[in-house]
């Protein structure tokens, strides 16, 4: 029973007072078997309890690390959409060139964004070209619904402003949400065999 509250409260000074009281009658040998027990258990509960700790602490880093990494990823893969439309609508003068824009943006922005993730947020190194491949459609697939929400919105903002300032609002909203939605499917179906907390 002493030993066990010894293993619960390593540092606490009244269970160590009356462990060593409870062997004030032992002889020397006794006496110290009882030390070294005592010191055994602070020793190996205070390195316990400091590599749990840093266990979590690096478990909040890693995840802070990938909250900061994906936000970037995801900025830059919305700045690479809308600059790819922006180029399609000037380049493209038709009656359509928007959604011709919108379909150029959603490409490089895909393509963009596969990379980065692929490599820096979830560490996929495909073993073959075809794995690659395969990898690629499943992320492409995940996107569909995100991507339905970001031409919506888009879309939307632009038939009801009226304006390219407006329109670019919409996509930013859409893709903002549609990314935040997509690190879940990316996690759970895409790269599951991965070792992402």
């Amino acid at each position: 029973h002493l030993a066990r509250l010894l293993w619960r409260n390593p540092q606490c000074p009244a269970i160590a007072l009356f462990y060593f009281l409870y062997v004030k009658n032992a002889d020397n040998r006794s006496r110290i078997i009882a030390f070294v027990d005592y010191y055994l258990m602070v020793k190996i509960r205070c390195s316990k309890s400091r590599l749990s700790r840093q266990r979590r602490i690096k478990k909040v880093m890693t995840k802070t690390k990938i909250i900061l990494y994906y936000s970037v990823f995801a900025f830059i893969a919305t700045l690479a959409n809308l600059l790819a439309q922006e180029l399609t609508v000037r380049t493209y003068a038709g009656s359509s060139n928007i959604y011709i824009g919108i379909l150029a943006g959603t490409l490089v922005g895909l393509l963009s964004k596969y990379y980065l993730d692929k490599r820096y947020i979830f560490s996929f190194q495909p073993r073959t070209p075809a794995e690659d491949a395969q990898t690629f459609v499943a992320y492409s697939l995940t996107g569909v619904g995100t991507t339905f929400l970001f031409w919506v919105t888009e879309i939307g903002f632009d038939l009801y402003f009226g304006s390219k300032t407006a329109r670019y609002m919409g996509a930013i909203i859409g893709l903002t949400i549609g990314y935040v939605v997509k690190y879940q499917l990316d996690k759970c179906y895409v790269f599951s065999t991965q070792d992402q907390d």
